[in-house]
């Protein structure tokens, strides 16, 4: 199994007693990971509803390419989720989770791990566009 697997089976695995929310969370992430990583600003603008929404994941993507760096394994990793609230096709997940273990990549190849970080909870919102479940904030 590859690291990103690794950290993607971890997830779901807390994710999964919260519901089908928090699994779609777990597949929101991987999906944001990809994209810091390929650095695809447009997949990344594609998971959040609104520009807004998405400000801060690009200027994240924004910040490591000035610098000449690519961002890989950037996953979160869920520990803990709940759906606390409902309105209609919104959901707020209360969730507890954690970087995996991170690299930037420079020009060169040169790897340096990020610094990792202790658990956060947070509120994560949640939107069904068109089927498809797309983050509306936290």
């Amino acid at each position: 199994m590859t690291g990103w697997l690794i950290w993607w089976v971890l997830s779901l695995l807390g994710a999964r007693p919260g519901g089908p929310e928090c699994v779609a969370l777990v597949g929101l992430d991987a999906q944001r990971a990809e994209a810091l990583a390929a650095g695809d600003r447009e997949a990344l603008g594609a998971l959040h509803v609104s520009p807004d929404d998405g400000a801060v994941d690009l200027a994240v993507l924004d910040g490591y390419a000035a610098r000449g760096l690519t961002v890989h394994g950037a996953m979160l990793i869920v520990l803990e989720c709940a759906v606390s609230a409902r309105d209609g096709d919104l959901v707020w997940l209360e969730v507890t989770d954690r970087l995996a273990p991170t690299v930037v990549v420079d020009a060169a190849g040169e790897r340096r791990a990020l610094p990792t970080d202790e658990p956060t909870r947070r509120t994560v919102v949640l939107q069904q566009v068109d089927g498809t479940w797309r983050y509306a904030g936290s």
